[in-house]
Parts: structure tokens; C-alpha cells; sequence
């Protein structure tokens, strides 16, 4: 049995949320349980992670448990984080070790550092991809997009193995970048969300009291253009015509926000949403109790993590047909996709799922049952591992 050392480059201050604090990030949960069940499999093995952290946090090394070191970048601003990435790395390798894969958590700025120092330190270099790289719309939000594509591009055709989170997405790899397709290798991000237990109303009224007596359409996630919430509104404006008491729980924030309340308060639904804000991973189980259908409205998406936590929790999904989503719902067996942009479609799916309490629940049920067998934390974990060790 012979034990892997893997150096991680990524983005996440999250992972120095301390075990003192109230809340341990998520991220610090599963990457605690990766070196843990990694050890179990390779004993001796250990994880490094050198990410982006700002320099005031005044954090730059931590140990969470044993096996696993995290060390932060202590970054005046994020467009310094890649030179920040090569000025810190010299103390992560200070006491010898040398990792055998060198993995980057996206394929641009520690995508480049990450090649560049794994030919120098003999290490195999294995880049990730969580999202869409070839969407148009993405390429569209933002002017250094298509470049950070072209760079991508080619960190991936340099790289041993490559890590996606979708079997849609390891196809436009393999077509985009002309790489084998042995060489891809899928394993989305686990999801440690534990099912809250209770009625649904008891839940809604935790929640907002107002909502007690009243059918629930929820969204969970960033408020930004990729997630497409000028449709979404759409969609629930068709949707309240045929539902009066119908109440849409926006769970988030982002850029977006200020513009989708306008739209709602414009189109007169602002008695009908509720925009609670960015909520605590430990605070989502009871928010999704309380949801009747879960609605994404999406452009694209990598995995659709928000997807998997509302199948977990038994709550029908209704979503645009993209990446990620594609992977995770059967239509019409565990929820419906429907074709980006088609509002009409979508809150007719909605509608039938708030009017056919028995389907929702099958659906709700089916969901759950597939997401538990084939995507839970365990599962997951193991897939990321054989990636590791597949090199």
C-alpha cells in the first residue's frame, strides 16, 4: 500500500473558518473528510492546500486535523493572488515534501502556476473544471473571460488527468480540447447536507410565519447572471396567475439582487417574494423542508450543487436543461428540465408539481433516492480519490 501527496492551489479563504467559530465552512467540512477517508485508503497520505486568503485576515497556515495543512496566500487584492501563489509555495515545500499530484481548483490563474510548478517539482499535474467553460453566456459576463478560456484550454491539454463535475462537461472537454477521453475523469463535489425531519408547515413557519398556510417556490444560490433570475421572475409571474398564495423564497446574494427586486416590484409580485439573504450551510436542511418545488432558471452550471441539496431533501426540481443539472435529474422521474429560456414550459412544470401534491411527493422521493445512491459525500469522496490515485 503506498501513500499520495497532493498539493492543492485554490481560491477558498472559507477553509480557514476554525472549529472555535459557530459555523465551520463547508468547504473545511469536506476537505477534512477527503484527507480522512483518503488516509483510511492510502495510509500516510497527506494534503496540502495553499489558497487565496486577504491580507488582513492574518490567517496564513492552519492544521485542521491530522494529514491536512492549509496555508493562505495573505493577498493585498486577488489580481496579485497568482505571484502571491509562487511567493507562498516555498513554505509549504520548506520541510522537503513533495507532492505526487498537483491539483488546481480552476484552469486560468493557478491553472498556469500550478503547470508551471508541477514540471519543476515532478509532479502530475491534474486541473479541475466545476463549471462550463464553453458557455457563451459565461464567455459573455465578463471581457477576460474568452481569454481565460484560451489559457484553460491549454492548461488542460497539458495536464495527466483532468477533473469535471459532469458527464456533459467531460464530453465538451474532450471535443473543445481534443483530449482522450480516458483522460477525463468525472467527480462532482460531495454534499454534506443532512435532511431536516418535520411537516413542511412547521418548517415555513420557522421561517417566515407568513408562509405557514401557503405553497413555496424556492431558490437557493448566488444572485448573478449566470443563474438567469431575470427568467426566473418570468417564470413565477405565470406561475402566481394560476397559484394567488403561492410565495417565491430567494435564499442569497449577488450582484443581481437590487435588479431582480426592482423587476419584482416593477411587475407587482413584492408582497408574493421573500428575499432572506445568504444563509449559513447549517441554516439550508430547514429551508428546504419548507419548499414545495425548487425552480432553477439557470444559463449554465457545472454541477448544480443547489440541485443535489434540494433532491436530498425529497423537493421536486424544476430546471433549465444545462450542464450539471442534465446529469443529476431523469425527467419526469426525479423533476423536469426544460429547454433554457422557455418560461412558459418551466411554470407549467412548477404549476403541476404545486397542484398534484401525490406526483410532487413520488418525484420529491424518486429524487432523493437516486441523489443518496449515487451522489452522497461517500460516494463522491471515493470518485475524487480514484481520480487522485488513478495517476
Amino acid at each position: 500500500m503506498y501513500e499520495l501527496k497532493v498539493l492543492i492551489l485554490g481560491k477558498d479563504p472559507s477553509l480557514f473558518n476554525t472549529q472555535e467559530e459557530k459555523h465551520i465552512g463547508d468547504a473545511r467540512r469536506r476537505h477534512i473528510f477527503y484527507c480522512l477517508r483518503l488516509r483510511e485508503r492510502f495510509p500516510g497520505s497527506e494534503i496540502r492546500i495553499l489558497t487565496y486568503t486577504p491580507s488582513k485576515s492574518g490567517i496564513n497556515f492552519d492544521a485542521p486535523c491530522e494529514g491536512l495543512q492549509l496555508y493562505g496566500t495573505a493577498s493585498l487584492h486577488r489580481a496579485t493572488y497568482a505571484l502571491d501563489l509562487l511567493r507562498t509555495l516555498p513554505r509549504v515545500l520548506s520541510d522537503g515534501w513533495r507532492p505526487d499530484i498537483l491539483t488546481v481548483q480552476t484552469p486560468w490563474e493557478e491553472g498556469v502556476a500550478g503547470c508551471l510548478v508541477s514540471k519543476w517539482i515532478g509532479a502530475s499535474f491534474v486541473p479541475q473544471l466545476h463549471f462550463d467553460l464553453f458557455s457563451q453566456d459565461w464567455a459573455a459576463e465578463h471581457w477576460l473571460n474568452p481569454w481565460r478560456k484560451r489559457v484553460a484550454k491549454q492548461m488542460l491539454r497539458c495536464a495527466q488527468r483532468v477533473r469535471v463535475v459532469s458527464e456533459a462537461l467531460r464530453e465538451n472537454v474532450a471535443k473543445e480540447c481534443g483530449i482522450p477521453l480516458g483522460r477525463i475523469l468525472v467527480a462532482p463535489v460531495g454534499v454534506n447536507l443532512v435532511r431536516a425531519l418535520g411537516g413542511k408547515r412547521e418548517f415555513k413557519a420557522r421561517i417566515l410565519p407568513s408562509i405557514a398556510e401557503r405553497k413555496v417556490v424556492l431558490f437557493v444560490g448566488r444572485l448573478c447572471a449566470q443563474k438567469n433570475l431575470g427568467l426566473w421572475v418570468d417564470v413565477a409571474q405565470q406561475i402566481a396567475r394560476q397559484h394567488p398564495d403561492v410565495a417565491f423564497v430567494i435564499v442569497g446574494d449577488g450582484p443581481e439582487e437590487g435588479t431582480m427586486r426592482e423587476r419584482v416590484r416593477d411587475i407587482g409580485l413584492d408582497n408574493r417574494f421573500f428575499f432572506l439573504g445568504r444563509k449559513m450551510h447549517e441554516e439550508l436542511p430547514q429551508i428546504y423542508a419548507a419548499a414545495d418545488v425548487f425552480l432553477l432558471t439557470s444559463h449554465y452550471e457545472g454541477f448544480g450543487r443547489v440541485v443535489l441539496e434540494s433532491m436530498l431533501s425529497s423537493v421536486p426540481v424544476v430546471s433549465t436543461a444545462c450542464t450539471g443539472p442534465e446529469d443529476l435529474v431523469e425527467q419526469g422521474i426525479t423533476g423536469h428540465l426544460l429547454p433554457r429560456g422557455d418560461a412558459e414550459g418551466l411554470a407549467r412544470a412548477v404549476s403541476s408539481l404545486l397542484t398534484d401534491t401525490s406526483k410532487a411527493e413520488a418525484i420529491g422521493k424518486a429524487g432523493s433516492v437516486r441523489a443518496q445512491a449515487m451522489f452522497s459525500l461517500d460516494t463522491l469522496t471515493e470518485r475524487l480519490i480514484d481520480v487522485w490515485a488513478s495517476v
